[in-house]
């Protein structure tokens, strides 16, 4: 029977999906080319339309974690030049229309370094000449960073253009010390770049990569934007801005696991001036009227190319440690505070986030083992724009271990989706005040008067026969190589037991038997 259900969940398994994808994004980071490039040639497999790397596709600083030493331009420049000529990694790119990269702290040399490192100049310089030597080109809006933007219009399944924009910010280069009051990832420089790029929303899609996570403000990861809460604010204003009038995803890496996070932004702003009531039955004016805008943000992360990071904790304040797992088996056991919430990664099996024990403040589906993802811009005849999003992350045993599916959204879908105000007119005149005048509102600091960030529990990423299927799996290997063994060798074990102790008493009667012969000779 057992055998039956796991035939009938691989053969669920093995039906895959019949969408025609319109457009494929490969996403990835945490690439450390020592340790092979073969993640690459699957990846080509796949085809895609656009590779986006988030940072970290070498590792300058692997020998020495955190240390700054003589020899580390000179590792940047081996690591940069040991990617470059890796086979895979250059059939990869020969096949790639387009492209998208920018760096972390390890590609940047530094392991969460900032705009303080004393070889920032030679780590730019050498990032640039890699990407020009790999792409042919690479076009930034800076010398004093590698964010950069790219603009692309493809053929639609309705016969029309889907246009798209890919913006990879730089938040390494001009990231301010740790621990800086009101400190900034960006700088000023970038951030005007930033509020321009996304000021602009009439590609359909705008995919906004970070090379650390947004939403997440997960305590056991050293480093994400949550480090500044004014900046983390600042670019969440941005994105919802953009998001009232256009589709707009955020990509990240950085934490060597993939993840899919979602969470709901609240915006109040400054009061504005009303109109006229629409008719008598309201009052003639309604003098406070305070927009509200929610939005709903979107976060794939995608980091593990080469090598993956397990955490265990646990729920008691006795014992709580994260486990640094490489492929080769070295392990470093971290101490760290024990925390309210269980967490469990394990190499070959995923499992749902359940509330109140994956984060603190945050529920998200991750998978934690060498991977990347596919954004597929799919066909959706019952979709008004005639599409969808799906999220893919493809195991290095080229097992697709999440698929979320998001929707694609029309400009007038959006703005009846995110736009509501709120105050003391009713919601029809309120209504009034567009999704423009909102996302211009939203991009004015001085009228932010306040944020609420929502990081929502994320249920169903995972199609249910998926898991159920690596349930029936490891129930039958239970069965099979643990339960019935070892009920074999209880058998074995009573058996010669029984036999040992049935001899004994053989021999022991034997001998008592003997015995009374012997005294029944001598009377």
């Amino acid at each position: 029977m057992l055998w039956a259900l796991a035939f009938v969940f691989f053969g669920l398994a093995a039906a895959g999906s019949n969408s025609t994808v319109v457009h494929r994004f490969a996403v990835g980071s945490c690439s450390n080319p020592n340790r092979g490039g073969k993640i690459w040639r699957l990846m080509d497999n796949y085809s895609p339309d656009h590779l986006i790397i988030l940072g970290d596709v070498v590792y300058a600083d692997y020998e020495a974690i955190g240390k700054v030493t003589p020899e580390l331009p000179a590792k940047i420049d081996r690591e940069f030049g040991i990617l470059g000529r890796d086979k895979h990694w250059n059939k990869l790119l020969a096949s790639v229309p387009h492209w998208s990269i920018t760096y972390d702290d390890h590609d940047y040399g530094n392991n969460n370094g900032d705009k303080t490192f004393i070889y920032r100049n030679h780590s730019l310089s050498a990032f640039r000449e890699f990407a020009k030597n790999s792409f042919g080109a690479f076009d930034t809006y800076a010398t004093n960073g590698v964010y950069s933007s790219k603009l692309i219009s493809v053929p639609a399944p309705n016969g029309g253009t889907f246009t798209y924009k890919v913006v990879l910010m730089d938040s390494r280069s001009n990231k301010d010390l740790k621990g800086t009051p009101n400190g900034d990832f960006l700088g000023e420089e970038q951030w005007a770049w930033l509020t321009a790029e996304l000021s602009d929303v009439t590609p359909d899609l705008i995919v906004l990569g970070s090379s650390i996570q947004v939403l997440s403000d997960d305590k056991i990861i050293e480093e994400n934007w949550s480090e500044f809460p004014q900046a983390r604010e600042r670019l969440l204003r941005l994105v919802s801005a953009a998001s009232l009038q256009t589709n707009v995803v955020l990509l990240s890496g950085d934490v060597h696991r993939a993840e899919i996070s979602h969470a709901k932004c609240s915006f109040s702003t400054a009061p504005v001036a009303s109109t006229e009531a629409k008719d008598s039955t309201h009052s003639a004016k309604a003098e406070n009227i305070q927009p509200k805008v929610d939005v709903d943000l979107w976060e794939l992360t995608s980091s593990g190319l080469s090598h993956t990071i397990r955490y265990y904790t646990v729920d008691t304040a006795l014992t709580s440690q994260e486990e640094y797992v490489e492929p080769d088996d070295v392990s470093l056991a971290v101490p760290v505070q024990p925390r309210n919430f269980i967490l469990h990664y394990s190499d070959m099996i995923y499992q749902f986030a359940y509330p109140g024990y994956y984060r603190q403040d945050k529920n998200a589906h991750a998978y934690a083992n060498v991977h990347f993802a596919l954004v597929d811009i799919v066909a959706a005849p019952e979709a008004a724009s005639g599409m969808q999003i799906e999220f893919r992350v493809i195991s290095h045993a080229n097992e697709e271990v999440i698929h979320h599916v998001l929707p694609l959204r029309t400009k007038d879908e959006l703005r009846q989706l995110h736009t509501r105000a709120t105050g003391a007119m009713m919601q029809e005149e309120a209504s009034d005040m567009s999704a423009e005048a909102l996302s211009a509102l939203l991009r004015q600091p001085e009228e932010l008067s306040g944020l609420r960030l929502e990081v929502l529990p994320h249920w169903g990423v995972v199609p249910l026969w998926r898991e159920l299927q690596y349930r029936a799996v490891i129930a039958l290997a239970v069965l099979c190589f643990i339960v019935l063994p070892l009920l074999a060798v209880l058998w074995y074990v009573g058996a010669a037991v029984y036999y040992i102790l049935r001899g004994a008493e053989l021999v022991r009667r034997e001998e008592v038997e003997q015995r009374y012969r012997e005294h029944k000779k001598e009377n």
